[in-house]
């Protein structure tokens, strides 16, 4: 079993509910903002943020998949396998390249912070 496929056996047995991730340290506080910023910063040859595809609150789209309220390893594990062109879809592999380890880690605590949007997921049967 490898972290991966846990880490995407977890987030779908969510069901939708937030992480609370903490937010009382200093350097907990820094990256959260820094991951906001980040998430609005427009750049590239086609001036796109992470908000221009997958929405202001992170809610993502018909083909574009929601970011907010998901676990923080998923997302972490996701932004690292574009990266390294691991997991290719050609938009994210291209902004992904781009960003900082660091980065990845501010984004994950912005997408998974406290006040980061969740979409209501249906209950399972």
């Amino acid at each position: 079993l490898t972290m991966e496929a846990l880490s995407a056996w977890i987030s779908s047995e969510s069901r939708g509910m937030k992480l609370n991730l903490p937010q009382a340290h200093q350097e907990e506080k820094r990256m959260y903002a820094l991951g906001k910023r980040a998430f609005f910063f427009r750049g590239g040859p086609m001036d796109f943020s992470c908000a221009s595809c997958h929405g202001a609150g992170g809610e993502g789209g018909d083909i574009v998949p929601r970011l907010a309220g998901q676990h923080a390893t998923y997302l972490t594990l996701q932004l690292q396998s574009f990266a390294i062109a691991g997991r290719i879809a050609l938009p994210m592999n291209y902004h992904v390249w781009f960003i900082s380890p660091e980065q990845i880690t501010a984004l994950t605590a912005y997408l998974a912070g406290p006040s980061a949007p969740a979409k209501p997921v249906a209950p399972r049967p």
